[in-house]
């Protein structure tokens, strides 16, 4: 899904959509959007809980 389409679905610009993901990125220690799908995928907070 592009960042437009993201923007679309939750009434904010694409800009902000993309901040927000580089914020996640950079707060989950991730590199990519694909390593973020996964991440979700694979259970949040069990992910989350094992990287601190």
């Amino acid at each position: 899904m592009s960042n437009k389409q993201i923007g679309r679905e939750l009434g904010i610009s694409d800009g902000t959509v993309k901040i927000y993901v580089r914020n996640l990125l950079q707060k989950l220690s991730l590199r990519s959007r694909l390593e973020l799908a996964t991440w979700v995928h694979n259970g949040a907070s069990v992910r989350h809980e094992e990287r601190h």
